[in-house]
């Protein structure tokens, strides 16, 4: 059994694992272009940032998907300023919405849905529906991408299935550890402590600095990508309570469906070799354009929209007010 106090931690790398699996493999960020230093960076980047975003979704008690869509914005900025600044912030403005609020923040999202659904929460059959449109779009983007992105040569199958399955053990071992951990009637406190505050903030501001210092990252990509970082977490600051059910509730016991998890898993790597034999062709028959450009509209759109809806439920809260 896992002793309780240990509960935390291994979500946080669960999540971080996740986040890795979606960013690095389904976006398909080439895993053997980095060295072994720079997946040590990477690995320290995603566990810092898989703790923080654990530590607002429990501060903040989030609890709806606009809340959660804060979150998704969180760990976008944080990935292209800490992880992957090189590959999200090198042609300001556009790259915004094509890499960092885009494909990153609907991975962020996905992600966190997908931690939920590990832990019991949700439909059984979920994952199996999403995983046929998911393996469709990463196997066509993985092979054509570098082409397209990067000039690289074309992605072979064998390589994705690698990685991925490697990913896909470690995320596996890890559910398996959390399924055999000690219950708790509670929610795990997944707020960090004043002394693991000072250790992930210390951490990624290193990993900022250190991408500063060597050109990667430009003084207006730090102040833009910084601001909306500082504006999604002031959203969730002003749309917090102190009680009331949140997400984080349920990951207080993993209850992992196996067999539904293996369906999706099949699902997914057939519907990735189905992806990557895609064609390319013109227009909306190119692939990298349609899953690009589906991308981008989400980049575009997410962040207006939860200001909208944040900006009503204030104005009606202050309606309900003045009435009384």
């Amino acid at each position: 059994m896992l002793r309780p106090r240990f509960h935390p931690w291994i979500i946080r790398l669960l999540l971080a694992a996740l986040l890795a699996f979606g960013s690095e493999l389904l976006l398909w960020n080439d895993p053997s272009a980095r060295d072994a230093l720079g997946w040590a960076r990477s690995a320290l980047g995603y566990g810092l940032t898989a703790a923080l975003l654990l530590d607002l979704a429990a501060r903040y008690r989030v609890r709806d998907i606009f809340g959660a869509l804060l979150l998704a914005g969180v760990y976008a900025t944080l990935n292209a300023l800490a992880i992957n600044p090189q590959t999200t912030l090198y042609e300001l403005p556009r790259t915004l919405a094509t890499r960092v609020l885009g494909p990153h923040a609907l991975v962020g999202l996905g992600m966190m849905m997908l931690l939920l659904w590990l832990a019991g929460r949700g439909r059984s059959s979920w994952l199996a529906l999403v995983a046929l449109p998911v393996g469709i779009a990463a196997g066509a983007w993985a092979h054509w991408s570098p082409v397209v992105l990067s000039a690289a040569g074309e992605t072979p199958l064998a390589q994705i299935y690698i990685a991925a399955g490697v990913a896909a053990v470690i995320i596996a071992l890890l559910a398996w550890v959390l399924a055999r951990s000690q219950a708790e009637s509670a929610a795990p406190e997944l707020r960090l402590h004043p002394l693991e505050w000072i250790v992930v903030a210390g951490g990624l501001s290193a990993l900022v600095a250190a991408s500063y210092t060597d050109g990667t990252i430009s003084s207006l990509a730090l102040a833009v990508t910084g601001g909306l970082l500082a504006l999604c977490w002031a959203a969730l600051w002003a749309t917090a309570r102190m009680k009331g059910a949140a997400y984080v509730d349920l990951l207080a016991v993993f209850e992992v469906r196996w067999r539904w998890l293996g369906i999706g898993l099949l699902i997914l790597a057939g519907a990735t070799a189905l992806g990557w034999s895609l064609p390319r062709g013109a227009g909306i028959a190119d692939p990298v354009a349609v899953i690009g450009g589906v991308m981008t509209a989400f980049g575009i759109v997410w962040l207006p929209t939860v200001a909208l809806v944040l900006g009503a439920r204030a104005l009606q809260r202050q309606t309900r007010a003045l009435r009384l």
